[in-house]
């Protein structure tokens, strides 16, 4: 019994917006439920509940409500940046040395800490009230975009446009600056003749939060 309450109490303490956004009678059924699913095996709390997303996106009644699942993905994704692999980031005299000529066939890589999400909810309006301990919005399903990342010994997360979530996707996948600014303006998300100076901007933010 002892280790059971140790357990949820792990999980309320890596979990704690989900928590607060259950409240504390739904999150201590969700914990049982998830211990009961996965009974702890190892001594390390973290590989406990390595788990628990997956759960909660695979189980039902938890599956058929997704903004559980995409929660505790961000909240996860927050948590294991820290423990990413470390990578010298681009400077900025690099990027400057590099002839204008050069740039259409420029490839970027982002840092190892650095994870993309897709999400169907406000799911980072949502977690950034409680965290700021701000009046919760109503959740609402719409298309909602964030990167997640460290700088230093610190964890981020920011909201990013579909356009931004486009750039971003691309140079994931090993796109070049100009096929970018190509995939920008097919999707018709601005004017061709704003599609390069769009990019490059978005890479001189990226760079300046040692995202690249």
């Amino acid at each position: 019994l002892f280790r059971s309450w140790r357990l949820v109490d792990a999980l309320a303490q890596e979990y704690g917006v989900l928590a607060q956004f259950l409240g504390d009678e739904a999150f201590m059924a969700l914990a049982e439920a998830f211990i009961d699913a996965h009974p702890s095996r190892v001594y390390s709390i973290s590989k406990f509940s390595e788990p628990f997303v997956s759960f909660l996106m695979d189980n039902t009644p938890y599956s058929e409500k997704q903004y559980l699942g995409e929660l505790a993905q961000l909240i996860k994704a927050l948590n294991a940046c820290l423990e990413a692999a470390d990578a010298p980031c681009l400077s900025v005299k690099t990027l400057a040395e590099i002839p204008e000529q050069n740039w259409p066939s420029l490839c970027f890589t982002f840092h190892p800490s650095v994870r993309y999400f897709h999400f169907n909810y406000n799911i980072y309006a949502v977690w950034q009230a409680f965290v700021q301990e701000k009046p919760r919005p109503e959740l609402q399903k719409i298309s909602t975009y964030c990167v997640v990342w460290r700088k230093a010994l610190q964890s981020y997360v920011t909201s990013i446009t579909e356009a931004e979530a486009l750039a971003f996707m691309q140079l994931s996948r090993g796109s070049c600056f100009a096929d970018v600014c190509e995939a920008v303006y097919d999707k018709g998300l601005m004017q061709e003749s704003q599609t390069a100076h769009y990019v490059a901007n978005l890479l001189s933010k990226w760079l300046n939060n040692h995202l690249l």
